[in-house]
């Protein structure tokens, strides 16, 4: 069920992407952009996905483990998991720049004057140490896509203190979050400065949505842990509430939490019914292998499908399903390649090294 899930995540956003690509060259519909559109909140299945396998695959060391080991097991594998594609494609966006800096998105950081060892230097040090939480502003560019990668990171490191923590604790961290984003939106508009100026990172930053999504996955892993019961305590009861009436209140309720709420919740239903069916199943799986690759992968497939459809006046409906079919299919050919051949390897590795350790 969760292969599906993630499949459906990583086709949304390859065809809100396919779907912008082909309205540059075809004006689309309007219905048929904005249904793609709904395509973006695959990502917000990819957090609570996140949330729920990452509580499953890492709970808390029982009594008397090390608890430093255990730290470094859980990071350098989440680290294994994410670095190896990130440093690669950090690598391939620096040697475009170098090579072609006008077809690069790097250009709207540096001039190609700039393609010196600075300018490089440049890009790096915000490609290894994520532009995302200093600059987010910049992180597209530096790797299209990149910000929700970073938002996972955030995420990892976020689970260290949540690892232990039950369910009314998780509701109340759920709850918190959401006053952080709402404070977070009326400071930055309320004050000057470097106060304003901080809330209004925070605020950009998406926390109080990304997180939200995060915790609802550990939500819904401590729910299937705990025992059955009918209801809440009235402490988780209460937690609930605040979490509830915060999430409520939040500025981006309407226009983002309650369609991206919508969304993941469809994706989830649709995967339990469809888990029944083998072949979808068997599918699935193979794709959420590569999906990581896949999303990485698939932005590197827009702009020369682009300019090869410039030249192929379709009407703008079957443009738009041969544009997404053909990204898909080349970024899941080069996945199939790149788990084989260079992520497989180095997850066995790291496996290896910290189940030893």
């Amino acid at each position: 069920m969760l292969d599906i899930a993630r499949t459906f995540a990583i086709l949304g956003v390859v065809l809100v992407h396919s779907a912008q690509s082909v309205n540059d060259v075809v004006p689309l519909p309007m219905s048929v952009f904005e249904q793609a559109e709904i395509g973006r909140f695959g990502v917000q299945v990819f957090f609570v996905l996140s949330g729920f396998l990452i509580a499953h695959l890492y709970p808390p060391p029982p009594t008397g483990d090390s608890n430093r080991r255990w730290i470094g097991n859980y990071l350098a594998r989440r680290a294994a998991r994410i670095y190896p594609l990130w440093i690669a494609f950090l690598a391939f966006y620096l040697t475009l720049f170098l090579c072609f800096p006008e077809q690069s998105n790097l250009s709207e950081i540096l001039s190609p004057s700039d393609a010196n060892v600075a300018g490089v230097l440049h890009i790096i040090l915000l490609g290894l140490f994520f532009s995302y939480w200093s600059a987010p502003h910049l992180s597209n560019l530096v790797i299209p896509g990149g910000w929700s990668i970073e938002l996972e990171v955030i995420h990892y490191l976020l689970y260290l203190p949540l690892r232990g923590l039950g369910i009314r604790a998780i509701l109340w961290s759920i709850a918190g979050i959401e006053a952080l984003g709402v404070g977070a939106f009326w400071a930055s508009a309320a004050f000057q400065g470097v106060a304003g100026s901080m809330a209004g990172t925070i605020d950009r930053l998406g926390l109080s949505e990304s997180v939200l999504f995060f915790l609802v996955g550990i939500l819904a892993k401590r729910l299937m842990e705990a025992a059955p019961r009918d209801s809440l305590n009235s402490s988780e009861a209460v937690a609930f509430s605040a979490s509830v009436i915060l999430i409520s209140i939040h500025p981006g309720m309407l226009s983002e939490i309650l369609p991206k709420f919508g969304f993941v919740a469809s994706v989830f239903v649709a995967a339990l019914v469809l888990v029944k069916i083998r072949l979808i199943s068997s599918v699935s799986a193979s794709i959420a292998k590569y999906s990581y690759f896949i999303y990485f992968f698939h932005f590197v497939t827009l702009r020369p499908l682009q300019d090869l459809f410039i030249n192929l006046e379709l009407p703008p409906v079957l443009a738009l399903g041969l544009f997404s079919v053909c990204s898909f299919a080349i970024s899941y050919s080069a996945g199939f390649l790149s788990y084989r051949l260079y992520e497989k390897p180095i997850l066995r590795f790291v496996h290896s090294k910290t189940s030893s350790a």
